[in-house]
């Protein structure tokens, strides 16, 4: 009904709103800590979880037994290398998991391989479900990224403001660095460039010069001119010159 209500449907793509309800909730109950664990687990109970209408897309083991019972339309020209219907037969996971789920078989061409999918979505088409999973990857590694290198396990504050702006906050340093990381003529990783940042927010030294060569220093007295490197990130101003970040305009 809230659903209808407020239009929490409208340009919706995948899945529903009471589908990712659903994921969240068993998210917190069981006490999964991503995306992986959330599709995992839903995964491995999809028999007892079908009556709830609960969809899941995530990479099919390697070693899994199962037999297929029919094919699917291929789009043509795409990049979709299978679609069938499958059944497990092995032992175990034929009793964890007796309904029928539909195997897509993606062509990777950026990394040249194979990524075989299940899902117990029969609707979709099969690069709709292939871009589902693309997205859902994308997201879990952004995540994983933040939590590596930035300050977001914990929060300073608890109230719901405090929580957003740390979060928003988050974001917006994390798309600083990797602005940053890709001006750099230095081949950084974003964890490397994010801790040796951290150490030297306070060096004199203009960011630029040193993004690209970062154990360079001057034995003399700091510079007057070059900003502490925090500075700089902030595009800050000083004496009417602005610190040039490759920030401006974004």
């Amino acid at each position: 009904m809230a659903v209808r209500r407020h239009g929490g449907e409208k340009g919706a793509k995948g899945f529903s709103c009471w589908d990712r309800f659903v994921a969240m909730l068993y998210a917190q109950m069981a006490g999964a800590h991503s995306l992986r664990e959330i599709c995992g687990g839903l995964a491995s109970a999809v028999g007892k979880l079908a009556h709830l209408g609960v969809y899941f897309v995530t990479r099919l083991k390697s070693n899994a037994a199962y037999r297929v019972v029919s094919r699917r339309f291929r789009p043509y020209g795409r990049n979709i290398l299978a679609d069938e219907i499958v059944e497990f037969i092995g032992a175990v996971t034929s009793k964890r998991c007796p309904n029928r789920l539909r195997r897509i078989v993606v062509w990777d061409a950026e990394n040249e391989r194979e990524i075989v999918l299940v899902t117990n979505h029969l609707e979709f088409g099969s690069t709709t479900i292939a871009r589902i999973y693309k997205d859902r990857w994308q997201i879990e590694l952004f995540f994983k990224a933040l939590k590596q290198n930035l300050k977001i396990q914990t929060f300073v504050g608890t109230s719901e403001n405090a929580v957003r702006i740390q979060i928003w906050t988050a974001l917006i340093a994390m798309l600083i660095l990797k602005i940053q990381q890709l001006k750099s003529k230095l081949n950084w990783s974003l964890s490397n460039l994010a801790a040796l940042l951290r150490l030297n927010l306070m060096a004199h030294r203009k960011l630029d010069e040193w993004l690209d060569d970062p154990y360079a220093y001057s034995r003399g007295r700091p510079p007057d001119e070059p900003l502490p490197l925090f500075a700089n990130i902030l595009d800050s101003r000083r004496g009417g010159h602005e610190i040039e970040t490759g920030l401006e305009g974004v």
